[in-house]
């Protein structure tokens, strides 16, 4: 496996992307996480400084205005970026890296740094996508309905992708993931 090396996975809310990074994590695939920062509201279950970093509006756009993001942007109304120090450091450290980052986020990320190689996870269709976002019940119908009108918008990008990764079975996900970390 190369070191240094940084995976990005991206793709529609709901698609599967923290799943299937957990999963990869279990098979003790030696990638290291950067661990993004947002504005949104810690959802049951999450900890700070394991799924986000959760910081205030205010915090957040300090960082940015300070250049301490390598990217960030909104979704859903609420901030998401990757601290710029966190990268430098586990690349410098010879770490292979793994991100989950928004779609356009992803994109900002391929600019800044050629190397990453992007990963979009995808289900079969939007009644796949909506079916996912309502079992894990963290989002209101009127929230699910935006996230899914938004994530066809998304695919519009998927093009520009290295790998696309279908999550139908996750087992075989994971492995196509795993395939893209040892290559």
């Amino acid at each position: 496996m190369e070191k240094d090396k940084l995976i990005i996975l991206s793709g529609c809310s709901g698609a599967g992307k923290t799943t299937i990074y957990d999963e990869v994590r279990k098979k003790n695939v030696s990638i290291s996480r950067v661990v993004t920062y947002t504005t949104r509201n810690k959802r049951e279950g999450e900890t700070d400084g394991k799924d986000y970093w959760f910081v205030s509006r205010e915090q957040f756009l300090k960082m940015r205005s300070n250049a301490e993001l390598l990217e960030s942007s909104e979704v859903y109304g609420k901030f998401y970026g990757s601290k710029k120090e966190d990268v430098e450091r586990l690349l410098n450290d010879g770490k292979t890296i793994m991100m989950i980052v928004d779609v356009l986020g992803a994109l900002a990320l391929k600019k800044l740094m050629p190397q990453a190689v992007l990963v979009f996870v995808r289900v079969a269709d939007g009644d796949e996508l909506e079916r996912r976002l309502m079992e894990r019940g963290k989002d209101s119908e009127e929230e699910i309905r935006k996230r899914r009108k938004i994530s066809e918008e998304e695919l519009g990008y998927i093009d520009q992708f290295d790998v696309v990764v279908d999550n139908e079975d996750l087992e075989e996900a994971v492995a196509k993931v795993i395939e893209v970390i040892d290559c």
